[in-house]
């Protein structure tokens, strides 16, 4: 079974994932370290799944045409979060599975939040700015302790940021 990977920097951080499908006799046409995104010419893309039986792609996903032009293709992965870039309606008529690959990205966005919540409950742009001038203005800052964190949704991603807000001593509303 030949596996595409259109999905930017899936082998090229970190390669577990591609040594366990390697390792479970796929064969693997890998190409993540190209700079493919949601920019990407469609063509290109399409000419890339042409004989493919599986996509694990990105934001760029994958086009109809890609879908309808791939006699092989049994199943799109994402990686990521949602299918917004995936017609799972037009997959599912022509019956492609649709899959995503949960917490690949709900970590790494969540500790994101985290930084930017600590960056402005801290004021860090201040203090980063009287460092860098050779200063040390003491800055009172209020900190995250004792705040409220009103999450939308409660999905992967607010999970994982609620796990990581109460540490702080934030109150987590969801």
């Amino acid at each position: 079974m030949k596996v595409v990977v259109t999905a930017r920097n899936f082998s090229t951080d970190d390669d577990t994932a591609l040594k366990m499908l390697q390792n479970a006799g796929f064969e693997i046409e890998d190409h993540s370290a190209e700079d493919i995104g949601s920019a990407t010419d469609e063509e290109y893309i399409r000419s890339l799944v042409l004989d493919a039986d599986a996509v694990i792609c990105g934001p760029e996903g994958i086009s109809n045409k890609a879908i309808e032009e791939s006699p092989k293709l049994k199943i799109v992965s994402r990686r990521g979060v949602g299918y917004d870039s995936i017609d799972i309606d037009f997959c599912k008529k022509n019956g492609i599975a649709v899959a995503r690959a949960l917490g690949t990205v709900e970590g790494s966005v969540a500790e994101s939040v985290m930084a930017y919540i600590l960056y402005f409950a801290r004021r860090i742009d201040l203090q980063s700015g009287s460092m860098n001038r050779g200063e040390w203005k003491r800055i009172m800052t209020p900190g995250a302790k004792n705040h409220t964190l009103g999450l939308i949704g409660f999905g992967g991603i607010g999970k994982e940021i609620a796990k990581r807000a109460v540490p702080f001593g934030m109150d987590v509303l969801y």
